[in-house]
């Protein structure tokens, strides 16, 4: 960034058209593990009044329930040494801390990630670490630092040497940090800025009393029918989420496990459940993105405990079908054995995966799992029936008839 004078060129794609912008704000880029003090010191000044995270759903140091997760080695690191953090808890701890000392101002703290109370949780964890760092910088915490949920909806795949040769080709441009997305967008934020905000409606953004179901509505349909088409696909020999779209079966599967979670959806305003979910195989068959399934399918433990239990637990609580979500439970559990249908192996990336690979091929141990399922859907036996039932199908006649079988006996049901 700092070699191109910290612009990027943020590419906008439909399936008919691209449209390139130039972006200019950032001032200036610095790298967190090579550069913690200056970091903190940038952030810990009076102008900044927001900090926002994009660190990806296991950046926070949380359990998959929203817990500080003490075990993690790079946690107990953070609180128990006085060197440069090397966690974002350790780092948000640190600039609280200085602007501390120093009287500053109050700031922003503005999580964008995939992480249902995406603010509260950051609050919480924050609080809970710095109560264990310094209980005068946690106090300060609560009453000098706002956490605004937020949501962010746009399918934006990892940018990879291919990206930056597309925009070097297409556009003429060398640009070593693009930045490729889809056409759509939505930005959902809850209006707690406790030292102003820019108008960002103005380009946009939408503030609301509160985000949860725009929320639930984004990580219940969008990301939970990502892991289902993740596993399910890869497994089927797809290796690009718009081709895997081009499969009829694919895209009733999904339109099945999209109806089983509206019910689980509070009213959303101004959105259309059924025009949203119509949207999203739209989305995801946009050729232009050709996003990769196994960016989908990377940390699954935290995926699938995020975005796809939730409406599982209210749908096994309120007895309505589960067979889908079971079905992408059992794809999972297949994946995690290393090989897909044609014998090729699969690459896991997981944090959890040391603990992940004793349950491969064993769909109830899995289940069973209380990190990623807790305690209401661990023990439930209807599900590790189904689940095992699924798995099962998977091994006996292959993903694809084990799938046309399970939408069937889900239309009876």
């Amino acid at each position: 960034m700092n070699k191109q004078d910290t612009l990027y060129t943020l590419t906008e794609r439909s399936a008919t058209e691209d449209r390139l912008h130039v972006v200019g704000s950032i001032r200036r880029a610095s790298h967190a593990p090579s550069e913690p003090t200056a970091v903190i010191e940038s952030l810990a000044a009076d102008p900044i009044k927001i900090i926002s995270l994009t660190v990806t759903e296991k950046g926070y140091g949380n359990t998959p329930f929203g817990a500080l997760d003490t075990n993690d080695l790079a946690i107990q690191k953070d609180l128990t040494t006085d060197g440069p953090p090397g966690t974002t808890l350790g780092f948000l701890c640190a600039i609280a801390e200085q602007r501390r000392r120093y009287r500053g101002r109050p700031f922003t703290i503005l999580s964008c990630d995939n992480l249902v109370g995406n603010g509260a949780m950051t609050r919480c964890l924050l609080l809970e670490f710095t109560d264990q760092r310094c209980r005068a910088t946690a106090d300060w915490i609560r009453d000098n630092v706002s956490f605004p949920n937020t949501m962010v909806d746009r399918i934006t795949p990892a940018t990879t040497p291919d990206s930056i040769a597309f925009v070097a080709r297409t556009y003429g441009i060398e640009d070593a940090c693009p930045v490729i997305c889809e056409d759509y967008m939505r930005w959902v934020i809850d209006d707690d800025f406790i030292n102003g905000r820019p108008e960002m409606e103005t380009v946009g953004v939408q503030f609301v009393p509160s985000v949860k179901p725009y929320e639930l509505l984004k990580t219940r349909m969008l990301n939970g029918a990502h892991s289902a088409l993740a596993y399910t696909g890869y497994l089927m020999g797809y290796r690009l989420v718009d081709e895997a779209m081009q499969d009829p079966l694919l895209q009733t599967y999904l339109r099945r496990y999209m109806d089983d979670v509206k019910p689980t959806l509070p009213a959303v305003p101004g959105i259309d459940v059924d025009d949203y979910s119509a949207s999203l195989l739209k989305r995801f068959a946009n050729p232009a993105i050709s996003d990769k399934l196994q960016r989908l399918a990377l940390d699954g433990s935290a995926k699938i405990s995020t975005f796809v239990v939730p409406p599982l637990r209210e749908n096994l609580q309120q007895g309505r079908p589960i067979s889908l979500s079971a079905f992408a439970l059992a794809a999972w559990c297949t994946y995690l054995t290393g090989r897909d249908e044609r014998g090729e192996s699969i690459t896991i990336d997981d944090p959890m995966y040391a603990t992940l690979k004793s349950f491969a091929g064993k769909p109830a141990q899995l289940v069973g799992n209380e990190r990623i399922f807790g305690t209401e859907v661990r023990g439930n036996q209807r599900l590790r029936r189904e689940v095992a039932a699924a798995y099962d199908s998977i091994a006996a006649y292959g993903t694809r008839s084990a799938l046309q079988k399970a939408i069937a006996e889900g239309v009876q049901s």
